[in-house]
């Protein structure tokens, strides 16, 4: 299927590849959720390409196609979700955190999916803790917190720590942040993760 093809291709980092493979599905004549998919998938490609203008706008395309839809179903509304998430991920990029935090929120409000809500969670703390409210930081990561205990996965902990990390840094508690800090180091240097080693020492560094 192009979509499956399309996908394994951006995760492989071949972005030309799949762009030329969605272009080309564009001229096949669909509608609704499928039409509406690709068009997120072409955004997610020009997004991993840095293209974020031409991102967007592959998104605004999508996102109004679903809107006009009938369809209710959980693939709709998960859709719905990524593309609020891609948006997010990219106004993040764009220093532009008040749009940022709006599509995250409502990823993080609506979210059925696990790990897709807990990234956001995290992502919010960054977020906020960035922003100075650090009532709202704590909220959610307390949320982030109840869902790292259901997961014993290196990577979801080192994710939460990043998230607590931050915030303890914001406020001020250096202290506290070197010590997160430190089992961060820890458990990437257990599962030999060389990029959050790398982010580690650099964080430690500041």
């Amino acid at each position: 299927c192009i979509i499956s093809k399309a996908r394994n291709l951006i995760s492989l980092g071949r972005v030309s590849e799949a762009l030329r493979i969605l272009q080309s599905a564009e001229k096949v004549k669909t509608n609704g959720i499928n039409k509406s998919r690709l068009l997120f998938l072409s955004a997610y490609a020009f997004y991993q390409d840095s293209l974020y203008e031409k991102a967007i706008k592959y998104l605004n395309e999508a996102g109004s196609i679903l809107e006009h839809e009938s369809d209710v179903s959980r693939n709709s509304v998960d859709l719905k979700l990524e593309i609020f998430n891609l948006f997010g991920h990219i106004f993040l990029i764009k220093g532009d955190y008040s749009k940022s935090i709006s599509y995250y929120e409502r990823v993080a409000g609506n979210s059925k999916k696990i790990s897709l809500k807990y990234e956001t969670l995290c992502n919010l703390v960054l977020l906020y803790s960035q922003s100075a409210k650090f009532e709202k930081a704590l909220t959610y990561l307390e949320e982030a917190k109840e869902i790292s205990k259901l997961i014993s996965i290196p990577i979801f902990r080192i994710t939460y720590l990043l998230a607590n990390q931050a915030l303890k840094y914001e406020f001020g508690d250096f202290e506290g942040s070197i010590r997160l800090l430190e089992e961060m180091n820890r458990i990437a240097a257990g599962i030999n993760h060389k990029y959050y080693i790398f982010l580690i020492y650099s964080l430690i560094g500041d």
